[in-house]
């Protein structure tokens, strides 16, 4: 800086070699005619902390006409400067200034300009960039500096794929990785920083194209002489299978070592897991479930909870706020309420307080606080207008659930001709059949459109009733679930569920007084005991735990199966069937 003067000056890039790179931010007006006056300069790097502020006067000067200035060659007495530009509503300029020449240290200076009058100083079309600045092809309005070299900026709108800007036989085109302060689903980050952005949208997506090779895996249902095969990834989705060749590799590669390689499941009811469970209302404990749904195969999963009438339910807005956020493992899909709409004599562990009539007020409140992220309901048809809230909830793209319900056999018809679609635990709190009283599984068996969950455990359901329930229903009604407490994962002892202790013992948890209230085994484990007690092929256990929850949410389109354009959720399984990797959206979230 000579003579208080900013240049724009080019200068070669062995100027820079060893010293952070000179950059500095103008707004439009101030990229030219304005004149700043430096002092009481710090001497040396030692002083630099310690300096009191220099002095920093901005003038403005009368906007010249736009003219074509030559380059100058760098002044060896001058300091070295490099330029580049972005709009921001404030202009902020900060200077790092390389006295190659004099021995001189590195120093920042910043000066912060209030915004100029738009109607005076109209913003340019075509910004100036230094020939080997990158930036991105949408302009963010900054928050906050974060020094040195970096500028966290947001924007409501997803970012495009970054291109380079000036000459390209100096331009390097930036590397991108996801912001480590971006906050999906709300907001867009990037850092721009020497030839290099990141940057992460609203879906999670980064600018990089980001590529995996699973090499040497098996499919599931492959046959068992069938050589093995690779699995291409790029930005989370499947693009080819097949063998390798000598181009390939260019990501990540994970050697699967002959491995199963089969699609990732899908929970669509499980309360915590991990020593977590969704009523802690703690993004930690949606990120304890997720990463232990992973361990054990799952890469979706719904947090499953109950409502409490009159209370601030932070853990159902919590829930929601997190839905699609990257939480280590598996992706939350959305939120299933058991209830309130549910009968008091089948409630089996819901407390009472989380039981209230039918009323349309109610699920009001319930929308507005999930805020569009429920995607079931478990409810009993035979409540005073419970038929008007299953249409209701169908009308609002609400998967309708038969469950913890006392309804007789035409009550349960009723029910699935209003819009139940889905059964919720399968003869647990719910009416037996009787020779004379038929109840509602009988319903359920006639019903060939109304698929169940099922709870694998031989604990919930006896294994001869599991073999009958299989051969009634068939593979393609039945959705294996957890019903998972906080002790998934976590050894046998004592915990607390929503207030009340209950103990954890080779699976199963129940109350002091012998109430079942769900599992302690994970996916994989559930899966390995449908198949010991109905029969039924490893790769039939697979689908129904895979592609049957997919098709149920809606999502059969994009997961549930391995396939070109299909997500990247995967699993790789080894001989004994337990859960060797897990891959979520592209990304190993669990590996042993």
């Amino acid at each position: 800086m000579a003579n208080g003067k900013i240049k724009r000056q080019h200068h070669p890039a062995k100027s820079f070699s060893k010293s952070p790179l000179s950059l500095y931010f103008l707004a439009p007006s101030c990229l030219s005619g304005y004149k700043s006056i430096m002092q009481n300069e710090p001497n040396s790097h030692s002083d630099k902390t310690n300096a009191t502020p220099f002095a920093a006067k901005v003038y403005q000067s009368k906007p010249p006409l736009p003219t074509r200035r030559k380059r100058t060659q760098s002044n060896p007495n001058e300091p070295n400067f490099k330029m580049g530009k972005i709009i921001i509503s404030t202009a902020i300029i900060t200077v790092y200034a390389n006295e190659s020449a004099s021995g001189g240290n590195n120093e920042q200076r910043t000066i912060i300009q209030n915004e100029p009058n738009r109607t005076q100083f109209p913003r340019p079309r075509n910004p100036i960039f230094h020939p080997k600045m990158a930036v991105p092809a949408c302009t963010a309005r900054a928050e906050s500096i974060d020094p040195p070299y970096k500028i966290r900026a947001s924007r409501s709108a997803p970012c495009r794929k970054s291109r380079p800007i000036g000459n390209p036989k100096y331009t390097q085109q930036p590397k991108c990785r996801p912001h480590p302060y971006s906050k999906l689903g709300k907001s867009h980050s990037c850092t721009y920083a020497v030839n290099q952005l990141s940057c992460s949208n609203l879906t999670g997506e980064t600018c990089m194209k980001k590529e995996l090779l699973i090499a040497n895996c098996r499919l599931f249902n492959a046959a068992e002489n069938e050589r093995t095969t690779s699995l291409f990834i790029s930005n989370g989705i499947i693009t080819k299978i097949g063998q390798a060749d000598a181009s390939a590799g260019r990501g990540s590669v994970l050697d699967a070592q002959g491995r199963v390689a089969a699609p990732g499941f899908i929970d669509v009811h499980i309360q915590g897991a991990g020593g977590a469970d969704v009523l802690d209302a703690t993004p930690q404990a949606l990120q304890a479930i997720s990463q232990t749904c992973a361990r054990f195969g799952a890469t979706g999963f719904l947090a499953t909870t109950v409502f409490k009438p009159g209370r601030e339910n932070k853990h159902l807005s919590l829930a929601a706020e997190y839905v699609g956020r990257d939480l280590g493992g598996a992706a939350l899909l959305g939120i299933h309420l058991e209830g309130p709409f549910i009968s008091l004599e089948r409630k089996g562990m819901i407390l009472p307080e989380c039981v209230c009539p039918a009323s349309e007020q109610v699920l009001d409140e319930i929308l507005g606080i999930t805020k569009g992220r429920l995607r079931m309901m478990t409810i009993a048809p035979e409540l005073p207008d419970g038929l008007k809230l299953i249409r209701r909830l169908v009308d609002s793209g609400i998967i309708a659930s038969f469950g913890h319900s006392n309804a007789t056999y035409e009550q349960a018809l009723k029910g699935f001709d209003a819009g139940i679609s889905h059964v919720t635990h399968l003869f647990n709190t719910m009416p037996s059949i009787h020779h004379r009283s038929p109840g509602p599984l009988i319903a359920i068996f006639a019903t060939r459109d109304i698929t169940a969950q099922l709870i694998a455990d031989g604990v919930h359901i006896h294994p001869a009733v599991l073999k009958f329930a299989f051969d009634i229903l068939g593979p393609d009604r039945i959705v294996p679930i957890t019903d998972g407490m906080q002790a998934i994962g976590l050894a046998d002892g004592r915990y607390v569920y929503n207030g009340i202790e209950y103990e954890s013992r080779d699976g199963t948890a129940r109350y002091k007084d012998g109430t079942l209230i769900g599992t302690a085994l994970g996916l994989s484990q559930l899966l390995d005991r449908l198949t010991t007690y109905t029969n039924c092929p490893f790769e039939t256990a697979i689908r129904m735990a895979a592609e049957n929850p997919a098709r149920l949410l809606g999502l059969g389109d994009k997961k549930g199966s391995i396939a070109v354009g299909k997500d990247a959720d995967l699993i790789l399984l080894d001989h004994d069937r337990s859960v060797y990797a897990t891959i979520v959206a592209g990304n190993i979230v669990f590996k042993k």
